[in-house]
């Protein structure tokens, strides 16, 4: 009897390009790739752009609060109030 090495595991192998794993998950916004090139105000992560905000840390607990109730990220419950806000009368 002899041993034979165990074959590697071929995820996604058979399937077409448009279909892998890992074309899925390389072209989710947040995959790491990281384009410079963008309007010049941040740096462009996937669709959307990568901003640095300041804010006062009694507002950031809140915000990580809020966002761990509604199990959110910050920077979706930040784009959330932001879209709110401009939907708004008083930004109209």
């Amino acid at each position: 009897m002899t041993i034979k090495e165990r074959p590697k595991p071929t995820v996604g192998a058979n399937l077409p390009s448009s279909k892998r794993p890992s074309d899925f998950v390389n072209g989710a916004p947040d995959s790491g790739k990281v384009n410079r090139k963008g309007s010049g105000r941040g740096v462009t992560v996937g669709k959307k752009e990568q901003i640095p905000v300041i804010m006062a840390p009694d507002l950031l607990s809140r915000l990580d609060e809020v966002a761990g109730k509604l199990s959110m990220s910050r920077s979706a419950v930040i784009t959330l109030a932001v879209n709110q806000f401009l939907k708004s009368e008083i930004a109209q």
